[in-house]
């Protein structure tokens, strides 16, 4: 037993350090493109700008300062894993990276705080472990622009503003865990991004809030071009780490890969306790290059918001994700695009097939067709529920899931007769 436990400490500390090497190489980047002047300027610019859907922070800083602003929050989420003594599991690592990728079109260091705070009072009030909420914060983040709208850009006094995003911001922080978890009988686990669908539940109430007393939302499309060599290579990079560290976990060999593709991905399904991390580090790996494959078929840019899909699906192929669930649903997107009226290269089609992959499961529990199908609603729903929150739920993708999940289910259990539809 004691060796056992040895071992698990040990392989958490290597682990932690390795995931230590994004940030660090983010920094790099960050510091390549730019200068101390501007990048100092940037990062002023990204907390100050409203943050909704969708905000290309490379447009509102520049690439080097999204850049360290990503670096910098996840090494300050990785801080707080390692003084928390959390397990290296899957969905610490769906976390970690999804919340890092969003760093790239909505999530700063400012905005999360509030949250974090008021997870924190949760558990004290509680008397639970911080450990014990810590992720759901993280990965609550989604729908931290609430923060930066009300304190910078509500059309309020400063003062006034501040106080009330960042007490919006504790209450939010306070009441998303136990949300999270009731909520998650709605789609019955066939949504990954439970909390974007929590999110989104949160984000429509306090639209209807702020409109109700007069507090401006503006929309915001801020979507950057001209990046693509260096966001490709910045994902080709992480994706060939995890191969290589996927593959020396694993005696230099794909077993057991093939294993994890054969379940449905439906919560909770956490491959690092099923399978082990050589295969789950692999299927990271595969499905981020094929996440980039997707985007060049797609014949779309590799930009903020792109980032933050691809950083996703990355992350999520710890939690649930792998090619035989992800595909129908992508599949399916793709088809919806292609026969309708909204351009396929487009960023926002582009980033639905990308983030529709929260319903991955659905493939895998009732087969390709209902995957194909799912993916097809999806793009439907996703492209409308904006309206509900106005952008201050960055998980569009995962309240749409939600709300397709709790339809179709019903419907796929309907037809079924013992055999996948």
């Amino acid at each position: 037993m004691r060796n056992n436990r040895a071992i698990m400490e040990r392989d958490r500390i290597k682990i932690l350090r390795l995931m230590a090497l994004l940030p660090s190489l983010l920094v790099v980047i960050g510091l390549g493109q730019t200068s101390l002047v501007d990048l100092l300027n940037g990062l002023k610019l990204i907390v100050l700008s409203s943050d909704l859907l969708l905000t290309d922070y490379i447009v509102v800083g520049g690439i080097g300062a999204a850049m360290v602003n990503a670096a910098v929050v996840s090494a300050f989420n990785l801080w707080i894993i390692s003084r928390q003594n959390i397990q290296i599991n899957g969905i610490l690592l769906a976390t970690f990276f999804t919340v890092t990728g969003f760093c790239f079109m909505g999530i700063n260091l400012f905005n999360i705080l509030p949250l974090y705070l008021g997870a924190y009072i949760y558990t004290r009030y509680q008397e639970m472990p911080f450990k014990n909420v810590i992720l759901m914060a993280m990965m609550g983040a989604g729908i931290s622009p609430i923060v930066s709208q009300l304190a910078f850009n509500s059309g309020l006094p400063m003062s006034q503003g501040l106080a009330l995003g960042l007490m919006g911001g504790i209450l939010i922080g306070f009441i998303l865990p136990p949300l999270s978890s009731y909520l998650l009988r709605v789609h019955a686990g066939y949504n990954i991004y439970n909390i974007g669908f929590t999110a989104g539940l949160i984000g429509t109430m306090l639209m209807g809030f702020m409109k109700a007393y007069g507090i401006k939302v503006t929309t915001v499309s801020l979507i950057s071009n001209g990046y693509s060599g260096e966001l490709m290579l910045v994902n080709l990079v992480i994706c060939l780490g995890l191969l290589y560290l996927g593959l020396s976990y694993n005696d230099w060999s794909l077993a057991g890969w093939r294993t994890l593709t054969r379940r449905s991905g439906r919560l909770v399904t956490d491959f690092t306790q099923l399978d082990g991390y050589g295969p789950t580090f692999i299927n990271m790996s595969i499905m981020g290059i094929l996440s980039m494959l997707v985007v060049l078929v797609m014949n779309g840019s590799f930009n903020g918001p792109v980032m933050a899909a691809l950083f996703s699906v990355i992350g999520f192929s710890a939690f649930g994700k792998h090619p035989m669930n992800a595909l129908p649903i992508i599949v399916g997107v793709y088809l919806a695009a292609a026969t309708s009226i909204w351009e396929i290269s487009s960023t926002a089609i582009v980033i639905s097939a990308l983030f529709g992959t929260t319903l991955a499961p659905i493939a895998g529990s009732y087969g390709m067709l209902a995957g194909v199908v799912t993916g097809f609603v999806h793009l439907l729903v996703v492209m409308n529920v904006g309206d509900f929150h106005g952008g201050i739920n960055l998980y569009n993708n995962g309240f749409s899931g939600g709300l397709v999940a709790a339809v179709l289910i019903p419907i796929f259990d309907a037809f079924k007769k013992g055999e996948s539809l």
